[in-house]
């Protein structure tokens, strides 16, 4: 209890201390304040590792501390912590199982195998290689998934109505956390402040998400060779 209470203290108490700072420097220059937006980012990677855990019930023993810590998490990560702890639990039952790989709608612990790739037209090979560019799929999308991708419950499935309630939820606590910072701060200095830690931390945890799953060495198994031991060790 007393770690999980520290790592709770360091990550929170950083984050909005470095968000304190910006503000203060805001004043001064609002390009002065960007610079310790990776700072903020990185306190905010920290405490979105904080609700991946609570979303395991791992970071503490009780069922309801998970819930209400990583539902405060949430507000600050801008990710609906019900909906994405069912579809994260998902992932672990068929992360880099190569016959239950997903649909398409999760380009960053997915792949074709060459062959597959080969066997596409030309266009499906362009339009496959335009979406997991660097440019748009590492810099580009992290931030529109997490503002504005989060904030709608579009591949969540109709059965899932209490998932589905927790995006909206979640969207209106922070158009309500927002709106009082607005009228406190302005909303330039909360835009600059807020998003940039943001979007800082949605580049860089999407890149190590993705470059964990995808990368050279990571091995993929089929149905029969499949567990989650092996896949969590070296998929």
């Amino acid at each position: 209890m007393h770690k999980s209470l520290i790592q709770m203290a360091t990550s929170f108490g950083g984050y909005f201390a470095t968000c304190g700072a910006m503000y203060a420097l805001a004043h001064i220059s609002i390009w002065l304040s960007l610079l310790l937006a990776p700072l903020a980012g990185g306190f905010l990677m920290r405490i979105f590792v904080i609700q991946h855990d609570c979303g395991h019930r791992s970071f503490f023993r009780h069922r309801l501390a998970n819930g209400t810590v990583g539902l405060f998490c949430s507000l600050l990560t801008m990710t609906p912590f019900a909906s994405w702890r069912r579809q994260h639990a998902g992932h672990h039952n068929t992360w880099n199982n190569i016959d239950r790989r997903e649909s398409g709608i999760d380009i960053y612990s997915s792949c074709l195998t060459v062959a597959e790739y080969r066997a596409k037209g030309p266009l499906d090979r362009a339009l496959y290689r335009a979406s997991r560019h660097p440019l748009f799929a590492n810099l580009l999308l992290p931030p529109f998934i997490f503002t504005l991708l989060y904030r709608f419950p579009f591949d969540i499935p109709k059965s899932w109505s209490r998932e589905r309630r927790a995006v909206h939820v979640t969207t209106v606590g922070l158009v309500v956390v927002l709106a009082g910072l607005f009228w406190m701060l302005g909303y330039q200095q909360v835009a600059a402040v807020q998003l940039s830690g943001l979007a800082f931390a949605a580049i860089v945890g999407t890149c190590m998400f993705s470059v964990q799953h995808r990368g050279v060495r990571t091995h993929w198994f089929r149905e029969r060779a499949w567990n989650r031991t092996d896949a969590a060790l070296e998929g």
